[in-house]
């Protein structure tokens, strides 16, 4: 009866060491991605800006990031693509978040929880 209830503390010592090990590795993997983030964040904002001097203003929430790869609005003065297709297109729409915008006119950029 005492060797398996050694064998119990151990297995359970051995799964709480686990976890944490587990939760550390996965910690820092989101921090490796936000300097990543961070830049694709930066390139987004530059693009918007020579969308908004071609147009006149930002894309609406409706038009989103899509706008910056395709005239979505019908724009007469939309002179893009502002990105290659790939950088606004799929990874854009599920991995960051497009609002226009803030209190100072600013579209807001961030990066999705997923």
């Amino acid at each position: 009866m005492q060797t398996i209830i050694r064998r119990l503390i151990v297995a359970a010592g051995v799964l709480i060491a686990a976890t944490y090990c587990w939760r550390s590795l996965l910690h820092s993997a989101d921090i490796d991605r936000l300097p990543a983030a961070q830049a694709q964040i930066n390139a987004l904002q530059t693009a918007l800006g020579a969308y908004k001097l071609d147009v006149g203003g930002y894309p609406n929430d409706g038009e989103g990031l899509a706008a910056l790869t395709s005239n979505v609005g019908g724009h007469p003065g939309w002179d893009g693509p502002y990105l290659p297709r790939d950088a606004a297109g799929q990874s854009v729409g599920s991995n960051y978040i497009y609002r226009c915008c803030d209190a100072n006119g600013e579209p807001e950029i961030e990066a999705s929880k997923k």
